[in-house]
């Protein structure tokens, strides 16, 4: 079979193209869109490039896996960005190009099943290389529209918090929720509402067995006299108000950004924040 050097350039360029567009989706972070030309350029000069090297078996794989890194590391690299997130992009970079290429491999076979192609198409040695192509377009289409529906069902925000109190320290991992609006009555500071259990590695024990067991303002520890307010919240049971302090310190993490809180948490049942641990106001992000 004659294989087309441009063709199969272009062929790859696009798809790699395609494949970092759909994980930054996926990465919620913008496409730096000079850096993955780039690298989609080296990725569709290396397919040609790999046709004609003399290797196979381990030398293969790990040139593959070595240029896979390059394009990558041009791509997703960013001023202190940790290791673990890097080898994510590029396990995620990998997992899309697989399922691209899963895709491709599908429509071969169900067009082979149906004789598509298979008769009335003159087009000589061509025919190979053009169905790839046409097989390449119609999974960067499934692909795209696949990364969109994931991207939309995956778009939620999710940040950690560090809380120092009495007790100790405490990470707890929250959920950024835009509906979040609530505040202390009287200073106004946002609140966030956190899981008291969550929180116990932080609350002194006068503390937590207090807000854990009884809200009785009678049963109040001397400590928490001054620091307790009482947050009112409405939820689809009704309207409560909830116990609420402001700890030593809280420290929010979010995006690889550390940013110090002035805020109060109000301790809620662990069900009620959504399967984590907090939930935080999309205010206190920005």
């Amino acid at each position: 079979m004659i294989v087309y050097g441009d063709l199969l350039f272009l062929i790859n360029f696009s798809m790699d193209f395609l494949c970092f567009y759909l994980s930054c989706l996926l990465l919620h972070q913008r496409l730096p869109t000079l850096r993955a030309l780039l690298a989609s350029c080296v990725g569709g000069i290396y397919s040609v490039v790999a046709l004609f090297l003399d290797v196979d078996g381990v030398t293969a794989l790990l040139v593959d896996g070595a240029v896979l890194v390059v394009m990558c590391m041009t791509v997703y690299t960013r001023r202190k960005m940790r290791l673990t997130r890097m080898l994510c992009s590029v396990a995620l970079y990998f997992f899309v190009s697989a399922l691209l290429g899963g895709i491709m491999t599908a429509l071969f076979s169900l067009f082979n099943r149906m004789d598509i192609f298979a008769e009335g198409l003159d087009m000589g040695d061509g025919v190979d290389v053009w169905l790839f192509a046409l097989l390449a377009i119609v999974s960067c289409i499934f692909s795209l529209k696949g990364g969109r529906m994931l991207t939309a069902s995956s778009n939620v925000k999710r940040a950690t918090l560090l809380i120092e109190d009495e007790g100790g320290c405490a990470r707890l991992e929250a959920l950024v929720d835009s509906g979040n609006l609530a505040t202390e009555p009287i200073s106004g500071k946002s609140v966030i509402f956190a899981s008291i259990s969550a929180c116990a590695k932080a609350l002194g024990d006068d503390t937590y067995t207090y807000l854990n067991s009884s809200n009785d303002m009678t049963d109040m520890p001397p400590s928490l006299s001054y620091r307790i307010r009482l947050v009112p919240s409405r939820t689809v049971s009704g309207e409560a108000l909830l116990p609420a302090i402001r700890m030593k310190s809280t420290t929010l993490i979010f995006d690889g950004r550390r940013k110090d809180l002035d805020a109060y948490i109000a301790f809620v049942p662990k069900e009620t924040v959504g399967g984590c641990d907090a939930i935080i106001s999309n205010e206190l992000i920005i």
